[in-house]
């Protein structure tokens, strides 16, 4: 997530928040997308101070 409110005018950007998250991918993209979801909530939840406004 990157702060576009205060970007400098050089085009540089503060990075505010970032997720990482681990694991194999398959052949089943199904599996795949369900996997890369439950990961991001997982992120956001171990995050709770993110807000959307």
């Amino acid at each position: 997530m990157y702060d576009l409110e205060n970007a400098k005018t050089n085009g540089q950007y503060k990075v505010i928040w970032n997720s990482t998250s681990f694991g194999a991918l398959g052949s089943d993209f199904s599996g795949n997308v369900s996997r890369g979801v439950n990961a991001l909530n997982q992120s956001f939840t171990q995050s709770p101070y993110v807000k959307a406004n």
